[in-house]
């Protein structure tokens, strides 16, 4: 049978697509929420546990869980795997955050611009989320939204992201990603934590109080299965039936573990089994990161213009826009810091 570690050295993956529809699929789900139907979600209304938005953002972190590992993995140093990270990350949350507060910001607020751009919140903003701490606040902007005031509801989860690579950056100076049983072990003990101490899980960030802790565990679970990947079989048919059975067994105390297992396993999957691999997609390049970025502000812009209206009109109006944000950033921050990335590991 195919393993994971077989298939996971070259290109020929769908982790592209894969992020894609992610992405979009949490526009989508925010479109209900932002525009004054937060009841009417349907995988919310349908399970009253999830909503596709938290699914969209499991399937990330366990993509990011194994290509962050991996990219640790075959680091020279910290410094270096330290400098990919914040090359990928950071250009493209920089410019999310000048977006908001510079672009959307003045257009929005109800304040006269140069009241808005002199008052100490819009500044506060700004330094606040480039350090990741999170003040989602800017002065009299979406204040009389169908979601009121909330600018980029979507950044916490970066902000979890990062605490999640500098835990995994502990685990690589232990060795436990050359060392399977070493970083099952890690695994466990991070989950018996979650498990047995509050005062860690209240140490994490936790944008979405419910969520946060879980995605820091399903990125235990994807870094957890790059250490195994050569273990690791790809099937559909296993796949399928740990979904069924983490369905199954929602609404548990193991639900966190079945179901969000079953999630990494089929997400792996389907990046790499290779009778579901789409190659056509390869040819583009990554807008899900910009799409997940620029998004939330894009659409609070468009529901502050229009004011209430039907959850598919939002995302329609919004993705368009959304999109030609997510291609610029891609071919003028992202992909120009990314060549820039490959050409700083180069051996001088």
């Amino acid at each position: 049978m195919v393993t994971l570690g077989t298939r996971d050295s070259g290109r020929d993956n769908n982790l592209n697509l894969l992020r894609f529809c992610a992405a979009s699929l949490v526009v989508f789900s925010h479109s209900y929420p932002l525009s004054g139907h937060l009841a009417a979600e349907p995988l919310a209304k349908a399970t009253r546990i999830f909503d596709f938005a938290s699914i969209a953002v499991i399937v990330f972190f366990a993509i990011s869980g194994y290509l962050v590992a991996r990219s640790l993995d075959r680091s020279r140093n910290l410094a270096t795997f330290a400098r990919a990270r914040a090359l990928r990350i950071l250009p493209a949350y920089v410019a999310a955050t000048f977006y908001a507060a510079f672009v959307i910001g003045p257009w929005a607020t109800a304040l006269p611009i140069a009241e808005y751009l002199a008052d100490p919140r819009t500044w506060i903003y700004v330094r606040e989320t480039l350090l990741f701490v999170g003040i989602d606040r800017l002065p009299g902007v979406f204040a009389d939204n169908p979601y009121p005031l909330a600018i980029n509801g979507s950044l916490w989860t970066l902000w979890l992201e990062v605490f999640c690579y500098a835990a995994l950056a502990i685990a690589g100076v232990l060795g436990a990603l050359r060392r399977p049983w070493l970083a099952l072990a890690l695994a466990v003990a991070l989950f018996a934590l979650g498990e047995y101490s509050p005062a860690v899980v209240a140490w994490m960030p936790r944008g979405d109080a419910f969520l946060g802790p879980r995605l820091g565990g399903t990125f235990v679970a994807g870094a957890l299965a790059y250490a195994w990947r050569d273990r690791i079989p790809l099937s559909p048919w296993i796949a399928l039936a740990a979904l069924m059975v983490g369905v199954a067994l929602l609404d548990t105390r193991i639900e966190v573990y079945t179901l969000y297992g079953a999630v990494v396993y089929a997400t792996l999957v389907l990046a790499y089994h290779p009778a579901l691999d789409v190659p056509a997609f390869r040819r583009l390049g990554d807008y899900s990161y910009g799409i997940y970025v620029y998004a939330y502000p894009t659409q609070q812009a468009i529901a502050s213009a229009l004011g209430p209206m039907p959850p598919l009109l939002l995302f329609g109006l919004a993705f368009p826009a959304i999109f030609a944000l997510a291609f610029a950033s891609w071919h003028a921050i992202e992909r120009p810091a990314l060549q820039f990335k490959r050409l700083s590991a180069l051996p001088t």
